[in-house]
């Protein structure tokens, strides 16, 4: 039986070529189902315009204007950006599906060329194009979603501008016409706080315009809120940092492979809270974008391509927040096309799986057990949890001074565990005793707390004494016992 490759490398007896290239009106139909909601479509041409303002030099000083309005008939979303316009001659990076200005080993967040056309068509009825390019002449297009279910052809007129024109030089406005009213729904506010989340690691540096709605500028959302600070955390338990780097092989420009590097910053921390509705997890961002806000990958059990197991609702792992932050050229990164989910078919997905489990498990390993340890030797604690690490720690820096409540976050004070720190009592360290005789001894040694009770409650019924004994009280008793016992002189065995 010919080898499978074989079908492809030769002709075989009665091949013949079939024509399966689609039309326009076939690609056109599944745009038009392209799966974006509202904000992640007008999110698209963000990404655009941050990718064209740092292509061209503008990121520093460009701005990007999201405005939603109605205008009698119908809700529209413009998106205004001054990030360097577009040349007349490259007008088919708007409308040509695989077109883009972002190069292959661009470390980029709009490399693939069909996000703007499918997210545009598919939650609008109209997309009107204005941009000019300086020295340029400008153009405007439209993309009308039940003139391209017609069509048998990708072709789209260009006209000049209007006078007055929507644009000046270096400017680009995207109009979408005939959205759903649910556009206006939380406006600006609800814009707002998306830009800030999806772009926190982008706003404010020189990667990126300044992004408004409505007029108002939107604030990065810190992605490290989650987490208790240094301060908050338990000694030597705060949010710890591990560094990641890998080469892998893609195609560059000229279909040539080429090995490029890909690095990701993983840093663990504690929540106040213990998460109960799948809120754990990682925060990933790719190129300083957010792909997704909470991902269990790297938390649940099994490969990140078998079947999985989630995370025990009492675990340590539902304690855990991670933030991703991976960086590298934009065909290697772990996103989907609409770059809203994860790819576990990307080159870089199993590294990223990979180095997820690997911090979760030495941040568990190295900062969390050794305080269990503590509280076992301490407290005896046999199965204490991270909500009675954080407990004691709380109780005992309390009552060091070392922890005022009013200067805890709302969240930290609100939290379960630092509400039940007031209820714990810290035993004090019984004081160092001179020894009563010459030559007497002080032993020390660690001991089951629970033996320890057994053995000083036995003692207290024997002696029919109400007080415990002391700790040195116990122990000379249990020498007198043991010298004084008779089999034990007769033989010279040792206590079991």
């Amino acid at each position: 039986m010919p080898n499978e490759y074989d079908y492809l490398s030769a002709p075989q007896r009665g091949s013949e070529t079939l024509r399966a290239t689609p039309t326009p009106r076939d690609l056109f139909r599944g745009y038009v189902r392209g799966g974006y909601n509202l904000f992640d479509a007008v999110a698209e041409y963000v990404d655009n315009s941050i990718d064209q303002g740092t292509r061209v030099g503008r990121s520093r000083s460009g701005a990007i204007d999201v405005t939603v309005g109605y205008d009698g008939k119908e809700f529209l979303i413009t998106i205004h950006d001054t990030a360097g316009g577009c040349r007349r001659a490259d007008a088919a990076n708007f409308l040509q599906p695989g077109r883009t200005s972002v190069s292959a080993q661009d470390h980029g967040i709009s490399r693939f060329g069909i996000g703007g056309k499918v997210a545009g068509i598919s939650v609008a009825r109209r997309i009107v194009v204005f941009s000019k390019f300086p020295s340029d002449r400008g153009f405007g297009t439209v993309l009308d979603r039940d003139s391209l279910l017609k069509q048998d052809t990708w072709d789209f007129r260009l006209f000049d501008l209007p006078i007055p024109s929507p644009v000046k030089d270096g400017e680009t406005e995207i109009v979408l016409y005939g959205v759903g009213k649910e556009a206006h729904n939380g406006y600006p506010e609800s814009y707002l706080a998306k830009f800030g989340e999806r772009y926190a690691l982008l706003l404010g540096s020189t990667a990126s315009p300044v992004i408004r709605v409505g007029g108002a500028s939107a604030a990065p959302v810190d992605p490290y809120t989650d987490m208790l600070s240094a301060t908050e955390s338990p000694p030597g338990c705060g949010p710890q940092t591990y560094e990641f780097v890998t080469s892998l092989q893609m195609f560059d420009s000229r279909d040539l492979p080429v090995l490029e590097k890909v690095t990701a910053k993983i840093t663990v921390g504690l929540m106040p809270e213990r998460s109960t509705t799948g809120r754990a997890g990682a925060r990933i961002y790719c190129n300083r974008r957010q792909v997704v806000s909470c991902t269990e990958l790297g938390l649940v059990e099994g490969s990140h391509q078998g079947a999985v197991r989630r995370a025990h609702p009492e675990s340590d792992q539902v304690w855990l927040r991670a933030v991703v932050e991976m960086d590298g050229p934009a065909e290697l990164m772990p996103w989907t096309n609409r770059k809203d989910a994860l790819d576990a078919s990307a080159p870089s997905y199993g590294f990223l799986y990979t180095n997820l489990v690997d911090s979760y498990r030495r941040f568990i390993q190295e900062n969390v057990v050794p305080l269990k340890l503590q509280l076992k030797r301490d407290h005896g604690l046999k199965d204490a949890d991270i909500f009675d690490v954080l407990k004691f720690s709380y109780a005992k820096r309390a009552s060091l001074g070392q922890l005022k409540a009013d200067a805890l976050r709302p969240r930290v004070r609100t939290s379960r565990a630092f509400q039940a720190s007031r209820e714990v009592q810290l035993d004090a360290p019984a004081p160092a005793r001179e020894p009563r005789e010459a030559g007497e001894k002080t032993i020390s040694g660690q001991v089951e707390p629970d033996k320890l009770a057994r053995v000083k409650a036995q003692i207290r019924r024997a002696k029919g004494d109400p007080e415990e004994p002391s700790n040195v009280e116990l122990i000379r008793i249990m020498m007198d016992h043991y010298l004084s016992c008779p089999e034990i002189r007769r033989t010279g065995s040792s206590l079991k």
